[in-house]
């Protein structure tokens, strides 16, 4: 083969890379927002009261950000708090507690045991267990979130 002729096979492989990474990138940006428009469809439903097509929307929002983002990801974390949110003023406390655990979990991996959200989530355990009268499990939860 000739030296341009390598060349030219260089630069097609190369042609051809660019192409494949754009088709990959564009397919993950493409799906970041379908768990951003999931989650603000959620919130709109919640706001009018359609609590069942909310929690239709965040858990789709919470699949497309494990799917996209990884199970690991602050995103989940987020997706979790909202959906045990929900579960919370629908009285199913049972699952919001094990939602608002679960996303402790990952944001105190990912971002630290004194990051804000870690603060936010505590507390939202903390209160969900004053609701519930579990008053010597929300004490050191909340006094948690305020240090």
């Amino acid at each position: 083969m000739a030296r341009g002729q390598r060349h030219l096979s260089f630069a097609r492989c190369a042609g051809i890379l660019a192409v494949l990474l754009t088709c990959a990138c564009a397919t993950v940006r493409a799906q970041e927002p379908s768990w951003s428009e999931h989650l603000a469809q959620s919130t709109a439903a919640r706001q009018a009261g359609d609590f069942e097509r909310a929690e239709a929307l965040l858990v789709d929002a919470l699949a497309d950000a494990r799917a996209v983002f990884g199970p690991a990801d602050p995103r989940v974390a987020t997706t979790l708090n909202a959906l045990a949110s929900l579960y919370e003023v629908t009285g199913r406390t049972s699952a919001a507690e094990s939602l608002y655990v679960g996303s402790l979990t990952i944001i105190e991996a990912a971002l630290g045991p004194r990051h804000l959200e870690v603060a936010t989530t505590l507390n939202a355990l903390g209160t969900l267990y004053l609701a519930d009268g579990r008053f010597a499990e929300a004490e050191p939860i909340l006094a948690r979130s305020l240090a």
